[in-house]
């Protein structure tokens, strides 16, 4: 197998390293991205609070291997912690060891704080916090390989990483692979990151462990190398597929989603022209039309309730009936303004990629709070 395995190993990296590139952000059809700035910047913002949330669970879990790896480290007896044999170049190789998985624990905890920190999130902002992470994952996949035994040892200029390992340990590239395998699939199941910033840590991987396989040199043959390379290649791809399969499916979502909120929109724009040509017929004309409640009476004004209170009612209104947005779904284009009136003034501005004119009340922290609340009632 050893000829077979030198023949086919670099042309099938070749290949798979081509076919990743070319699914770079170069062409939009292929990296799933909108065509539409706009629509990809609306898209990205609406997952940011579920990244935060994932991205905080999923390097807590990274930071509970670690914990879990140094407590079995010094259970095994400090420093050598069963892992190397007990001599000068056992201990320091153990902390070397030791200092790489702490400083994987150091970059979950950073990670960690950033995700939970509403302010630090807002001011990365969804595209900060996904580069951010990414830049996150392929420091850890560094870290990972160089806690390997068997390449901290060639990495610190060991020339038989044997002699200085325990016995009981088996320094095959298995469980490195594995451990590069679990990470780079709780990157593309748990986090919701497109693929588009996935891909280069995918790059990351496979080359990591070719380049420490062949350039320090593995305890496995030279076709277990390239076997194992295939299997890992195999493995990132299928993920990746996946991936793109379920960031599709959410895309087409969005889409339909922003598709039915404008609709609704021009809907109720008709519906407001109708109900104001109404209101501007004669009286005998509009004899027949049903009477309705006034804006006051419909959201419970007049009565002895703070701005405050009344603002919230609002709130749970527009959240129950699913009229009332979030203010990072809009994007203000131009600062200028279109009109001024009696409510206050109209901007230019985008929703999910759909351009609008934003309507902003004055305003006023007086005594016609209530009448600008009022105001904003009538508006609505």
């Amino acid at each position: 197998l050893k000829p077979f395995a030198q023949a086919w190993l670099a042309p099938s990296l070749a290949v798979l390293m081509a076919v990743l590139m070319v699914s770079a952000p170069a062409c939009n059809a292929r990296t799933l991205c909108f065509v539409d700035a706009g629509v990809e910047k609306g898209f990205v913002n609406s997952r940011l609070q579920k990244l935060s949330r994932y991205a905080f669970l999923g390097l807590g879990l990274t930071l509970s291997f670690i914990v879990a790896s140094l407590i079995l480290i010094l259970a095994s007896g400090w420093p050598t912690g069963g892992v190397f044999v007990a001599s000068a170049e056992g201990t320091r190789l153990s902390e070397a060891r030791a200092l790489a998985l702490g400083s994987i624990g150091a970059v979950s905890v950073i990670g960690m704080v950033v995700a939970k920190s509403a302010r630090l999130t807002a001011s990365l902002g969804a595209r900060g916090l996904e580069a951010l992470l990414m830049l996150s994952a392929c420091l850890i996949l560094v870290l990972s390989t160089l806690q390997h035994p068997w390449y901290l040892a060639k990495a610190f200029g060991t020339s038989n990483p044997g002699k200085v390992i325990s016995d009981i340990m088996i320094c095959t590239d298995d469980k490195l692979i594995l451990y590069l395998d679990i990470f780079l699939t709780g990157c593309h199941l748990m986090l919701p990151i497109r693929w588009v910033l996935l891909w280069p840590v995918e790059v990351v991987a496979i080359l990591l462990y070719v380049g420490v396989a062949l350039g320090l040199g593995s305890h496995n043959t030279l076709s277990e190398i390239g076997m194992s390379a295939l299997l890992m290649s195999l493995l990132t791809l299928c993920a990746a597929w996946g991936k793109r399969a379920l960031e599709m499916h959410e895309r087409t979502a969005f889409t339909a989603l922003a598709a039915e909120r404008t609709l609704r929109y021009e809907a109720e724009h008709k519906l407001s022209q109708i109900t104001s040509d109404q209101a501007k017929r004669p009286e005998e004309e509009t004899a027949s039309i049903p009477a309705t409640a006034y804006t006051d009476d419909l959201f419970e004004f007049g009565k002895d309730r703070s701005v405050e209170s009344q603002l919230e009612r609002l709130v749970k209104l527009g959240v129950r009936e699913h009229w009332l947005i979030r203010a990072e779904e809009l994007q203000i284009t131009q600062h200028k303004a279109l009109g001024k009136g009696g409510f206050g003034m109209a901007l230019v501005a985008h929703y999910h990629g759909t351009e609008v004119v934003l309507k902003l009340p004055r305003a006023s922290r007086d005594k016609a709070q209530t009448k600008l609340l009022l105001s904003v009632a009538a508006e609505l």
